[in-house]
Formats: C-alpha cells, structure tokens, sequence
C-alpha cells in the first residue's frame, strides 16, 4: 500500500490505497495450461481523510473509505462492493468538551443492497481540581439488520479499535457479535485523580442491540475500572478490572446468569 499526505496551515489531508488480502494460485510447471487466466479474488482498501483546523480548539475530520472484495461467492457479484462516508467533530468550550461522529455506508456485500449508519456522541465536563477530575456521558449506535429487512443495515465499523469503545471485555465486535442485529451502548464516564501519581477512570456501560432477536434486545451492563500508577518518569503501572452483568440474550447464549469479570495488569517501561 501507499499513502499520501498533504499539511498546509488549515488542513491535513491523507489519501490511500492499499492491497490488503491477496489471491494467487502457484504452479508447480509454468505450462500454458497451468499459467491460464485466473480471476483476482483479492481485496483492495482506498481512502481519503481531511483534518481541518481553522477553528481553535475544534477539530473537524471528513473521511472517505472504499473497500473492494474482488471473490466473487455469487457469481458475477464481487462480495464486498462498500463507500463508506463520514465525519468526527471534537472540540470544548472552557471546561465542557465534546464529541461527535456520524457514519453512513452504501454499497453491495454478497448481490445484497448496503443501507448502514453509525451515530456517536458523548459530552463531558472536566472538573481539574478535585477527586472528579472528569465526569462524561455519551451513546454510540450502530444499525443492524431485521429479519424483515431486505437490504444489508449493519454497520461494520471495518479495522476498528473496538476494544476502546465497546467496554473492555470484547463481547461485541460488531457486526458478526452482535447477530447483525446492530449495537446500542449508552454509557457514563469518570476519571479521577487521587494524586499526581493516580489516576483512575470508571466506566459504565448498558448494551443492547439495535434491532430484536427473537424479541429480544437487552445484552447486559459492562462495569470497566482502571488504575494508572506513575511510580516515576520511566515506570508505571496498570491495573484494569470488569464486570459484566447479563442480560436476556447473553443469558441465553451462554446457558446462565452469572456475572463473568476479567482483569489485566500491566507495566510500561519508557527510555
């Protein structure tokens, strides 16, 4: 792959294009026969994203992705034919900050027609003198597809950081975790200060699915806390525990109601 990057005073714009599943068949004889036309089943990734920044303290991004999956499962239709457009805004006023991202995805998978969307968005307040250096609320929504649908509206948000976003125990890589049904996570968030050397931050999330699967869409509530602990310029430590809470669905998908928790400790060395 290869990419190209633009920077004025205003801007920074970032155009790409890249190889990213390739498809070759290797012959044991170089033989007219053995070497004959083959189709390219590969994939191929291109895009374009825009910063602006003449407004201070505002950052506006505009994206432009186009994948392409040249295998073709139905005949004479590529399996993945995507355009996927979008824009994140993040900016504050003082001590409110805040930020945005609407995604919208158009195209053909497997001769299916593509109708998805991505909605995101959370305000926060930084309060920087006390225990609660920060307290935030938000909701990410991703479409999904219905029984009763016949186009493709699950949004797949392709290459993602999903860890970051969707609580810390990975339930939900959507699209394929959550039955195509789509994803709602409402959330709250705290970040503390205990010291110049500890920090935590506290997450709350209620997930559920966009769309009903068999009536219903309730999945749970992660509960995600961290520790950061700066022991000094070069040292530091983190602690991470979770907690899920099941809901209906996951209950049933995985034969009880029992709170599951995950935990990870970590040490960073910088020099």
């Amino acid at each position: 792959g290869a990419l190209v990057r633009l920077t004025t005073e205003s801007f920074i714009m970032d155009a790409f294009a890249m190889n990213i599943g390739e498809y070759h068949v290797y012959s044991a004889t170089a033989t007219p026969a053995s070497v004959a036309y083959v189709r390219d089943d590969g994939q191929n990734f291109f895009g374009t994203y825009l910063t602006l920044k003449t407004i201070p303290q505002h950052r506006m991004d505009y994206y432009a992705f186009y994948q392409w999956n040249r295998r073709q499962t139905i005949a004479d239709e590529a399996d993945l034919l995507r355009l996927t457009l979008g824009t994140f805004q993040k900016g504050g006023w003082e001590k409110f900050e805040y930020d945005a991202e609407a995604s919208y995805q158009m195209g053909k998978t497997m001769g299916t027609d593509i109708s998805a969307f991505l909605l995101s968005g959370n305000v926060g307040y930084r309060a920087e003198m006390s225990l609660l250096a920060k307290i935030a609320v938000g909701c990410d929504y991703l479409s999904g597809t219905s029984v009763t649908d016949t186009k493709y509206k699950s949004f797949d948000p392709a290459f993602h950081t999903g860890h970051k976003f969707y609580g810390f125990m990975d339930y939900f890589i959507a699209p394929a975790n959550t039955n195509y049904a789509g994803l709602v996570d409402v959330y709250a968030r705290a970040g503390l200060k205990f010291s110049d050397e500890l920090d935590g931050n506290l997450w709350i999330h209620q997930m559920s699915l966009a769309e009903e699967v068999s009536g219903e869409t309730g999945l749970g509530q992660e509960i995600d806390a961290t520790a950061l602990y700066k022991h000094n310029q070069f040292v530091g430590f983190e602690l991470g525990v979770s907690a899920f809470i099941p809901g209906t669905i996951m209950q049933q998908r995985f034969g009880h109601a029992d709170v599951s928790w995950w935990g990870y400790l970590t040490t960073t060395v910088t020099f």
